[in-house]
């Protein structure tokens, strides 16, 4: 029996110790069989703001295959944006912006296991260091504010550059960019700068203090985030900033591109502040150009418009330059009032193929012989107040010097000049079509409202209407011109007895040789204004004759009523008309009044006609010297009531037929004196 129980417990320790044994042995199969992964993100470091950070999780391991890497921040300063670049491999990078800790996890899987490590890289502020920058920039980048000195440029422009991708610079960045180095912002690019008004981003010469330049920004992309808002952009303008074409110095230059110019100070370029050789300002406010060499702002009469009120010029003569160009767009278009005492020059012609308004206030210097033309599309709104007015000048005009004027070609009715000041104007003729003539204001089959406006010191006309009309005329002044106005007999009527004149080589009115179509009233022109007719008149409508009116006609020119016409000329014993030679002095004669109507209502009263009877009266039959005729084939009428007729060529009164009363009579009280041929009335 004990033998038993031994063998028993003999082979039970057999299987106890096999069963170990076999534990043992798939304990050492499953240790064989599992694959360990250790992630290994490297030690924690330090950094600087602005200087890239190159990560490294090289040392990562597995004990058998291959695996992927996943980088990402953990932790990041709270004013940071920064971005990881390269995060799928062993070795991302980036570039910290501010100061702080930044947490980076690495995950590292082979797909059914992974692990993890993290490092952390404290970044501090970066030594006075500036990134020096040249060449292309191809890839969207920021820059920021890594250097605390404000006297130490954050970056540091040693070359041209050469912008293919979206550029933003933040608040306080201090940029130097080196002697004729440029930026230049290209069709892919975009240059975005927004500083602050506390903090504004500035661009500035390397070597401002030997008074070197820079060449300046130039603009060809149509980006419509470009902008350069509370940016200062000081000492550029060394050399020509590369435009097609004629080229020039300027700070800022856009050609066929987009900008947005707000809060924004330009100084002391070497040329222009501003040059919009072609392209769009898509924003304009508030900004300050100050001892520029040459003028703040160059620009084309479209984008002019885009010009605010609010933006200061440290020389108000040479704050914005309109070069030569046409108004096309087929929207209105508004020249704002400059602020302060700032003019606009205008270098070359402008030509308004749309509607332009001018804000009160506004003031205009133009060079020698420059005009502003309003063409057929073109509207002209130049409406002041007395206290705002709008100026039109020479920029020369203390020199002598004329520019050309104002040419309206335009039919529109909203075409007005009120309380404007237009002066030494009339350079050079008009080139209107057929007989040509400088004015101030030339008017060729066009119309325009004139109020309260004063035209001085034109070198010839004040206004010359060639064919067209007054919308409107009152109250305006006409000062130290040779001739104030020129217009056909149909327009004659519209000037006011408000209207003055004054110093002018002839105070009043011409009215060339026309035909008066339009039932009109000619008033008595304030002070001694005058009217004078240059050229032979035909009334085929009616012309009345306010008491007062002093008409006189060049040598040998008639008046003739005929056809349907009639004339009204009754004057009061106070207040009588006169119709005379314009050189009394020298004994000239006009030809004569011509009466060829048998209008009833033809009439003389209080009426001098003098020095008449210059040249033949062309009737049907004989000729006749004559200072007032009628011809029995047109059945004239006329009815001549205390009237002078004296120093006539020839007869006082030839009448052939027809009808008039007895002007002899005691009734009629009328006086003749030296008339060389009879001295009253003949009638055969």
């Amino acid at each position: 029996m004990l033998r038993k129980i031994q063998f028993l417990a003999v082979i039970a320790g057999i299987f106890l110790l096999t069963l170990s044994a076999c534990e043992e042995l798939v304990d050492e199969t499953n240790e064989e069989d599992e694959i360990t992964l250790e992630a290994d993100a490297g030690l924690d470091f330090s950094a600087e703001v602005g200087a890239l950070v190159q990560l490294d999780g090289g040392n990562s391991s597995s004990s058998e295959g291959s695996f992927t890497y996943f980088w990402e921040f953990s932790g990041i300063p709270s004013e940071s944006d920064v971005q990881l670049e390269d995060a799928n491999t062993a070795t991302p990078s980036f570039t910290p912006d501010v100061q702080g800790d930044y947490n980076i996890e690495l995950v590292i899987t082979n797909g059914n296991q992974e692990d993890s490590d993290q490092v952390t890289v404290s970044v501090s502020a970066a030594s006075a260091t500036p990134i020096e920058v040249s060449g292309e920039i191809a890839e969207d980048m920021i820059w920021k504010d890594h250097i605390s000195d404000p006297d130490i440029p954050d970056y540091h422009i040693t070359g041209h550059v050469d912008l293919k991708a979206q550029l933003q610079i933040e608040p306080n960045v201090l940029v130097h960019v080196d002697e004729d180095k440029g930026f230049y912002v290209n069709d892919a690019g975009a240059l975005i700068s927004e500083g602050t008004a506390a903090s504004p981003v500035i661009f500035d010469n390397t070597n401002a203090a030997a008074g070197l330049l820079w060449k300046g920004i130039k603009v060809t992309s149509s980006n419509s985030l470009n902008k350069l808002e509370h940016t200062h952009i000081l000492h550029a303008g060394n050399s020509e900033i590369g435009f097609s074409g004629p080229d020039f110095t300027t700070a800022i230059g856009i050609e066929g591109g987009k900008l947005s110019l707000l809060n924004t100070t330009v100084e002391q370029s070497g040329g222009y502040g501003l040059f919009l050789h072609s392209g769009e300002l898509d924003g304009f406010t508030q900004n300050s150009f100050i001892d520029n060499t040459r003028y703040a702002i160059r620009i084309n009469a479209e984008q002019a418009g885009q010009l605010d009120g609010g933006t200061s010029f440290s020389d108000p003569s040479s704050a914005v330059q309109i070069y030569s160009s046409a108004l096309e767009a087929s929207t209105q278009t508004t020249w704002p009032d400059l602020a302060g005492e700032a003019r606009y020059t205008v270098s070359g012609h402008v030509n308004l193929q749309s509607h332009l308004i001018i804000e009160p206030g506004a003031s205009f210097d133009f060079e020698e012989d420059i005009a502003l033309r309003v063409y057929s599309n073109g509207v002209l709104e130049a409406d002041a107040a007395e206290q705002d007015r709008i100026v039109f000048t020479s920029k020369k005009a203390s020199s002598g010097i004329y520019w050309k004027g104002i040419y309206v070609n335009s039919n529109d009715s909203r075409n007005q000049l009120s309380n404007v000041e237009i002066s030494f104007a009339g350079n050079s003729e008009w080139n209107f079509s057929g007989y040509d003539y400088a004015g101030a204001i030339g008017i060729e089959d066009g119309q325009i409202g004139l109020a309260q406006a004063t035209i001085s010191n034109s070198k010839d006309y004040g206004i010359y209407v060639k064919t067209g009309s007054f919308v409107s005329f009152s109250s305006n002044n006409f000062e130290e011109n040779v001739v104030p106005v020129a217009l056909m007999a149909n327009q004659a009527g519209m000037i006011d007895a408000a209207t003055t004149f004054s110093n002018n080589e002839w105070d009043g009115i011409h009215v060339y040789g026309s035909t008066l179509t339009e039932e009109a009233t000619w008033l008595n022109l304030s002070g001694d204004a005058r009217y004078r007719i240059t050229g032979d008149v035909y009334a085929e409508n009616g012309l009345t004759l306010n008491p007062g009116v002093h008409m006189a006609f060049d040598e040998d020119r008639k008046l003739k009523i005929q056809n349907s016409g009639y004339f009204v000329a009754d004057g009061t014993a106070t207040d009588g008309i006169t119709l005379t030679s314009s050189n009394e002095a020298g004994q000239i004669r006009w030809e004569g009044l011509w009466i060829a109507s048998s209008d009833a209502r033809n009439s003389l009263s209080y009426v001098t006609l003098d020095y008449a009877g210059g040249s033949e009266m062309n009737f049907a039959g004989p000729n006749y010297f004559t200072a007032l005729g009628g011809d029995n084939d047109d059945a004239p009428y006329v009815s001549v009531n205390n009237s002078v007729i004296s120093n006539s060529g020839g007869y006082a009164i030839y009448w052939e037929g027809g009808t008039i009363n007895d002007v002899t009579s005691a009734a009629a009280n009328n006086t003749f004196s030296n008339n060389a041929e009879f001295n009253d009335v003949v009638m055969p």
